[in-house]
């Protein structure tokens, strides 16, 4: 296409040149002091002739510019597809997990500098943590819990219980990273439980919401005076989505079964830990959307996302939690079926850095809107001025406005 090119760009300098001459020598211009003075009727005027050789220069130019984009154009999809190849192979293979975990340790030598305590607070909360392992298919599925100095589970429990599911785009992340957020809840004498789960490859949105659930059946186990009151479901970025997601799935199935038999989804909610709260932070509630954001951003390839979440747009929105809230809502024909719906849904706090460059605020903006339009869930949202999207987990860790709105919501309880 170049070779095309290049001779096509040759043929716009020649070809008017030649036609020049052509018509001089016919005309007998090239003769000192002659006058143009056609020799018959048929000749054609000059101005019809600058016409044609000024059509057929800018026909040639036009071939040319559209060969140059075409040739421009292929060199650029044969990059865009190694690229979409290498972005899927760190995506599917399981490396993005240790690419976040690579990039992560960028930040461990600022901080320590920054907060000179870290260190000994970690190893601190290390010695305390209790480690619970759950299911039986990955290392992945294990629970942190922390509870606060002075608790003793049989005699003096917790005032309530955060089971916290971390974020990392559905595909990297573990508790290990989340031990300082521990002194944020014990400090106001509650206990927190630190989710791991199973990541993209290894797992999905639809295994990460089993995880969840499972994490917390295991956690009623060994803790059950625990998980009586003021059990508080909590997560952050992807985190938040699957927890949203989960709460969202415990409705659908509540209404399916209460059609069956309202005792039989009186017995559901009787068996399994029922949230008092839901708090999602920095959430990207709505799947669809925030594939269009992640591809204004050139990360689609490379994010976890996509097939943690189907792959495809009606999946993304399968996989929209405050999406499928409005479906099951509007699905409800009696009071008792909305009823059913409603116990499934705790109240919700949605809280937000309104400077946050990986999920807008938008997305908080939006699922609210969407969740206050049905009349099972009961909304509020915070937002955080000059606030980003890591800042938050943050400022929970170590200090700011968002752990003094954290250490006010759970004073309230």
């Amino acid at each position: 296409m170049a070779r095309i090119s290049h001779i096509l760009n040759t043929l716009l300098v020649v070809l008017p040149l030649a036609n020049v001459w052509r018509i001089a020598k016919a005309k007998n211009l090239l003769v000192s002091g002659s006058s143009f003075q056609p020799t018959s009727d048929e000749d054609p005027p000059p101005v019809y002739m600058a016409s044609l050789l000024l059509i057929l220069v800018l026909g040639c130019k036009v071939i040319a510019s559209m060969i140059d984009w075409l040739s421009a154009r292929q060199e650029e999809d044969t990059t865009n597809a190694a690229e979409r190849a290498l972005h899927h192979s760190i995506r599917d293979s399981g490396f993005f997990f240790y690419l976040m975990e690579i990039m992560s340790v960028d930040k461990v030598v600022p901080t320590v500098l920054k907060y000179p305590g870290v260190l000994a607070r970690k190893f601190r909360l290390s010695r305390h943590k209790r480690v619970i392992h759950y299911g039986q298919q990955s290392s992945s599925q294990k629970i942190e819990i922390y509870l606060p100095a002075q608790t003793d589970e049989f005699r003096k429990p917790a005032s309530g219980l955060v089971v916290f599911v971390h974020g990392g785009a559905w595909g990297s992340g573990g508790p290990a990273s989340y031990e300082l957020m521990a002194d944020t809840f014990m400090d106001v004498n509650w206990a927190i439980a630190v989710v791991g789960y199973r990541v993209y490859p290894e797992g999905d949105a639809s295994t990460q919401i089993q995880d969840v659930e499972l994490a917390v059946a295991e956690i009623a186990k060994f803790f059950p005076l625990l998980c009586q009151n003021n059990v508080f479901l909590f997560g952050h970025s992807s985190g938040a989505h699957v927890c949203m997601l989960a709460i969202v799935e415990r409705a659908r199935r509540d209404l399916e079964v209460s059609r069956i038999s309202s005792a039989a989804a009186l017995d559901r909610r009787r068996k399994r830990i029922n949230f008092d709260g839901l708090i999602g932070m920095s959430g990207p509630y709505n799947i669809d959307r925030h594939y269009d954001y992640e591809a204004g951003r050139g990360v689609e390839q490379i994010s976890p996302m996509s097939p943690a979440n189907g792959h495809s747009r009606q999946m993304f929105l399968r996989f929209s939690p405050a999406v499928q809230l409005v479906d099951i809502a509007s699905q409800c024909t009696s009071e008792d079926e909305r009823q059913a719906v409603r116990c499934a849904i705790p109240p919700i706090t949605l809280i937000h850095g309104l400077n946050d460059k990986t999920v807008p605020h938008s997305a908080t903006e939006e699922a609210a809107r969407l969740l206050k339009t049905t009349d099972v869930a009961d909304c509020k949202e915070i937002y955080v001025d000059d606030t980003g999207h890591e800042q938050t987990i943050m400022e929970l860790m170590l200090g700011g406005p968002v752990q003094d709105i954290f250490t006010k919501l759970l004073q309230e309880q």
